[in-house]
């Protein structure tokens, strides 16, 4: 695809009006959110996949990977923000208890 088409695409989506204070509390100099797609194997089967490879590798981040990002949050007091496909969710249900 040209640019000139992505540009006439994207140019109607945006993030706003800029939303930076003045100054952060605490004389902080940034401020970081973390946001986690935790989409596993949904857009492997939202595509019609069957690929039992690709499959495997996507249930990673539900078996394992959560547990480990949850745990590094916790361990230093981040908030995060987790979204997620319902067939995630589905497919996956204990990543709520490790979430919470």
């Amino acid at each position: 695809m040209p640019i000139d088409e992505i540009r006439q695409i994207t140019s109607s989506t945006g993030t706003g009006k800029n939303l930076k204070p003045q100054s952060w509390p605490n004389k902080a100099r940034a401020a970081v959110l973390f946001s986690l797609d935790v989409d596993n194997q949904s857009e492997v089967l939202s595509q019609g996949g069957r690929d039992r490879v690709l499959l495997s590798a996507r249930e990673y981040g539900a078996r394992r990977g959560i547990g480990r990002i949850v745990k590094v949050f916790d361990e230093n007091n981040i908030p995060a923000t987790f979204f997620m496909p319902v067939v995630s969710l589905q497919l996956a249900p204990e990543m709520m208890e490790i979430i919470n």
